[in-house]
């Protein structure tokens, strides 16, 4: 992950831990409420690549090409792990314009050039709610 994204993540996936580990509610809002703030903020990217045609999708930087394809998913892959609602989620980006199942075929294309045509994506849906092993 590009360091330019870490902080924010990392600083919620602190909050998230440290709010299971002790059981303070507080923590645990806090890494909500910072998970959905990236999440709010890199919508509004995804909304435009997704507009974009493919050759001019090809000369994004790659900080943006992995916004797209990894970065987004995993944000709302940590919003469902830390207790966020997944179906509410995806209605709003879906009333925001992200086409959430461009997300998902990213994700499936990414896992079957890693682990072969057999290899299928977690669903972008409240059932996506475990860390992945």
């Amino acid at each position: 992950m590009p360091f330019a994204l870490q902080i924010a993540d990392q600083t919620a996936q602190l909050y998230q831990r440290l709010g299971a580990a002790t059981g303070n509610e507080a923590d645990t809002k806090t890494a909500l409420e910072m998970i959905k703030r990236q999440i709010d903020r890199y919508a509004k990217n995804v909304v435009y690549y997704q507009s974009l045609s493919p050759s001019q999708y090809a000369s994004l930087p790659n900080l943006d090409q992995y916004i797209d394809r990894y970065h987004f998913m995993d944000l709302i892959d940590d919003y469902g792990y830390a207790g966020g609602d997944i179906e509410a989620l995806e209605k709003e980006l879906s009333l925001a314009g992200v086409n959430l199942q461009r997300q998902v075929s990213f994700r499936q294309a990414i896992m079957q050039q890693q682990y072969g045509s057999g290899a299928e994506a977690p669903p972008a849906s409240s059932d996506a709610t475990e860390p992945a092993e």
